[in-house]
């Protein structure tokens, strides 16, 4: 499979969106993980190959954060406020980042080595 054979689109029924239950931050997310794919694909770097790929593992931790999120209980005197439900998610995301960025589950190694397998080395700068 190539790299222009991956489908990420926010109106599809098999896209990225509609596996997270849509909602508009999951919109703009795939939107800008199009935005990166296609990048890549046009450039034919492997070096934006694998900033699609650091990406896609980072927003899929992200969902993953969000999920294990939804089974600890929340608990405490006082409900959590719309502020401190954007704080966790804002802290969600850059730990996904961190954790990405940093080897994060191996995800976006496997995918860069799965997508450029095919391609020709980069050419020398």
């Amino acid at each position: 499979m190539g790299i222009a054979n991956i489908n990420i689109d926010a109106g599809n029924s098999n896209s990225i969106n509609a596996i997270t239950g849509g909602g508009m931050s999951q919109a703009a997310r795939a939107s800008g993980l199009r935005e990166i794919l296609d990048r890549a694909v046009n450039a034919q770097g492997k070096e934006h190959v694998k900033e699609a790929c650091t990406e896609f593992e980072t927003y899929f931790l992200e969902l993953m954060y969000k999920e294990m999120r939804k089974t600890a209980d929340a608990g405490g005197i006082i409900p959590a406020g719309g502020a401190e439900k954007l704080f966790t998610e804002m802290l969600d995301r850059e730990r996904a980042s961190l954790a990405a960025k940093s080897g994060g589950v191996g995800l976006a190694d496997m995918l860069y080595r799965q997508l450029t397998r095919d391609m020709p080395a980069d050419p020398p700068q």
